[in-house]
This record gives structure tokens, sequence and C-alpha cells, in this order.
């Protein structure tokens, strides 16, 4: 039988603690040991700055040393559950520094410490700053909040235009839920009334990495049709590649139907047929220059009121005809 010899091992010197402790002042995080009782062993620098204090004083001390009793009785009972459970636990609260105030979010992982025998001695914390990390979530957060309230619809798509990402406002609009939509083509929105050479002009541009807007006529999961305003943006990658597509779309349907009709009603406006318009509710709201000859009253005396507006006047006609002077006084004291 062949004897393979073991590996020479280093022996631990007065060096390899030298080094191991610049090694642990260099770490950016805080890190400390307490023994079973709660009571510090060691630390790094980071965490000097958290206390206020060097190693030399907080070694030997508690908690309790430190802060408020109540706050020191929490890290204790904290403290016990990780060794009770046997397990590591991370946390995360908002602290501030001793050495000058400044505050900070920091993530907190303590964990059981062993000795050879597999024994528990004591807990280990390690907790790293995480104030950047933290506000950037908060602003991603707000950033899709903002995206999944927007009430244009939106979407995301891949080079290969499959969708991967809809807002409600798309379903809403669209009818399709974000399941039935994931992976598919928008193409299924179109209903053949946009121009091909608008979907080229379309690809040509975003291929070219610049924003196209316009109007595309598209259709609904239920068959209706609709026009909607889009602008549609490449999304570059931090290699400043395309690696995306993203579409922010309005539907203008009652917008388009409104001009429609403000371009028919300018055009009858402009007959020698006295035209009067009112809303739901009965109230003049326009009229022409034609009605305005034909009644003898001005725009502004009829917008706002009701058509019964001209019978009042009327019977106030046939009155002074009559020359009743008496009850041309008590009409004209109607509200109209």
């Amino acid at each position: 039988m062949k004897v393979i010899p073991l590996p020479s091992i280093t022996p631990y010197t007065k060096d390899t603690e030298i080094n191991l402790r610049e090694l642990i002042n260099t770490i950016p995080d805080l890190i400390w040991l307490k023994d079973k009782d709660g009571i510090f062993l060691s630390c790094n620098t980071k965490f000097e700055r958290y206390i206020g204090w060097k190693e030399a004083d907080i070694v030997g001390k508690t908690d309790y040393d430190f802060v408020s009793k109540e706050l020191a009785e929490i890290f204790r009972k904290y403290d016990q559950k990780i060794m009770t459970a046997n397990h590591t636990f991370v946390t995360e609260q908002n602290v501030t520094f001793a050495d000058d105030g400044h505050q900070a979010i920091m993530e907190t992982i303590k964990t059981p410490q062993y000795d050879i025998g597999g024994n528990i001695i004591g807990v280990l914390g390690v907790s790293r700053d995480i104030t950047k990390r933290k506000k950037a979530e908060n602003l991603l957060n707000k950033f899709s909040l903002a995206v999944e309230q927007n009430p244009c619809a939106i979407f995301i798509t891949d080079l290969n235009a499959e969708i991967e990402y809809a807002n409600a406002a798309f379903s809403r609009t669209a009818g399709y839920s974000l399941e039935e939509i994931l992976g598919l083509n928008p193409r299924i929105l179109n209903c053949g009334k946009t121009p091909k050479e608008t979907y080229k002009e379309l690809w040509q541009t975003i291929k070219n990495g610049e924003t196209w807007k316009g109007e595309l006529i598209n259709r609904r999961k239920d068959g209706s049709e609709y026009i909607e305003f889009a602008s549609i943006t490449p999304v570059r990658g931090q290699d400043e590649k395309i690696s995306h597509y993203l579409a922010i779309k309005e539907d203008i349907t009652a917008r388009k139907q409104f001009e429609i009709e403000q371009r028919i009603a300018a055009i009858a406006f402009e007959s020698q047929d006295g035209i009067m318009i009112t809303d739901a509710n009965n109230i003049i709201i326009r009229v022409n220059k034609a009605f305005t000859k034909i009644t003898g009253y001005e725009s502004e005396e009829m917008i706002g009121r009701t058509p019964s507006f001209f019978e009042i006047w009327k019977a106030i006609s046939r009155i002074l005809s009559k020359n009743v002077a008496k009850l041309f006084t008590d009409v004209t004291q109607l509200e109209v």
C-alpha cells in the first residue's frame, strides 16, 4: 500500500493573527463577537465607529453599557433566540453611528458560534449598510407603481416583439389579461386598418434606436375597434445595446370622434339655417350665427338656458302686442 503524506499545515502564529485582524478591519461591514452571556469578545474598526468606543473599551462589556436598557434587552433576547434555535437570523434596522451621527439602514446577520466540539459558545454578528440598496428598491417600487397605475396602456417586449410585461391599463383597453398576452406579439391587436407603411416606418425608427410616435387602429379582444396614440421607444442595457422595446399607448377613440363631430359641426354652423345644440340635460351649449339672427338674441344670452326660454319670451311678446304693461312687468320678473 502506498502511503501518501499529508500536506504540511502552517502553524498558527502571531503574524497569522495580525493578518487576520487586518483583513477583518478592512471589511466595510460591522463585525462583532459575543459569548453566551452577551459579553463582547471582539469587534472590528467599523463596529468601533458605530459604538463610538475603541475595541479595548468594548471588549468585556455588554449591550447594556452602550444602548438603552429597553434596546439592550431586545438584543439579548434576540441573541438567546439564535442560540436556542441554533439558526442564523437576518434583520434590517435603522441605526445611528456614534462617531459622526450619520444614519444608515443596516442588514444584520447573526449566527451561532461553536467550539471544536460543536458546542455553542456565542453569537457572531455581521451588519452591512444597505441604505443605497433600499433607496434603489424604493425608487424601483415607486416606478413600478407608477407604471402599473398609469392610465395609459404600457407594455414591454423583447427584440422579437414578444410581450414580457403589460400593465392593468393595457388589459382594460385591449381586453386581454396579462396571462393571455405574455409571450404574444402585439400584432394580435392589428385589425388591418393601419397602413402597412406605418408599421414599416415604426420598425425602421425603433431599430435605429429612435422613438416612434403615431396613431394605430387596433381591435380589442371582443372585436371592437379603437384608435390609440402610441409612443414606442427602444430600451438599452448597460452595454448600450437595444434589449427591449417600451410601448406607451393612449386610447384616443373618443377624442378622434369628438374631433370629427367638431369638424362636422363647424361645417354645419356655416349653414344659413338656424342651428341650436343642447346637452343631455337639454341645456343650450351652442348656437350658430343664423340662429342668433332668426331669434334676435346673442349667443351669450342663450347658452346655459333651456329651449323653454324662447317660449317664455314668445308669451311676453304676445302680451306686449296687446299693450298690457302690468303683465309685462310681472312676467319679466320670472326666473328663466
